[in-house]
């Protein structure tokens, strides 16, 4: 009896020290695979034209979970940034030009939901621009400039109605409401002063070669902090057998 307890308790202690070792290794694999993804990100911003790349490169996060050192079998990260729309904004390169001055097209999320526009697809895409999209849903826009502001040259804004349309989206306001006075004024575009005509980013280019080559680069991560967690003991990694 004093046997079987003396090896039971050992393979129980072996066991906890494997699954520290396999979920100190998942994390590690994670951590860099995440934190490679933001470098890419940052060094996209950092390397274009534009006139603050060194400062919105900043704006690239990321985030691990579970928070903190506790150990798990599945971790996780997220890596996202503080500003979207301006991402979004020059990775589609919607520009416009207003009394001389060229600028960004910065959607409003509240307005457009996803925080970008949908361009319709197919050979008519080609023709049809960013702002056309934005006329064709919410009529006329009104132009507000924004003097002594170095960052903003103005803004576009629509009259819409004051609900939601059974789609959950907004509308422009209808000719009753508009007679009436009953609608919302609300900016549909920002227009972000860029002196400097920058490259388009490559967020979306970098995003799709992550997703393609990431179940690789976290099995390599994870086999090379597995082997040094164990002190050089070399691991494979196997699929099921057919």
């Amino acid at each position: 009896m004093q046997i079987g307890a003396a090896l039971l308790g050992n393979l129980d202690d072996e066991m906890r020290k494997g699954r520290s070792h396999v979920a100190r290794a998942a994390r590690t694999a994670i951590v860099g695979t995440a934190q490679g993804l933001q470098s890419k990100l940052r060094q996209d911003f950092a390397s274009s034209r534009l006139a603050r790349g060194a400062e919105l490169q900043k704006t690239w996060r990321v985030r691990f979970y579970p928070a903190g050192a506790k150990e798990t079998l599945n971790p996780a990260a997220l890596v996202y940034s503080t500003m979207p729309q301006v991402t979004m904004a020059f990775e589609k390169g919607a520009t416009v030009t207003v009394n001389g001055k060229k600028g960004a097209l910065v959607p409003n999320a509240a307005v457009w939901g996803e925080g970008r526009v949908r361009r319709p697809s197919g050979r008519a895409s080609k023709s049809v621009s960013t702002f056309d999209v934005a006329l064709r849903r919410y009529g006329g826009l009104q132009w507000i400039p924004t003097p002594g502001n170095d960052d903003l040259v103005g803004v576009f804004v629509a009259k819409l109605d004051k609900g939601l349309s059974r789609t959950g989206k907004r509308r422009k306001a209808g000719v009753r409401a508009l007679r009436k006075g009953e609608y919302d004024r609300e900016v549909v575009f920002w227009v972000i002063h860029e002196p400097r005509l920058p490259r388009l980013l490559r967020g979306d280019v970098i995003r799709r070669r992550t997703e393609r080559d990431a179940p690789d680069e976290i099995a390599r991560r994870f086999i090379a902090a597995f082997e040094r967690d164990q002190g050089g003991v070399q691991a494979r990694l196997t699929g099921p057998e057919m």
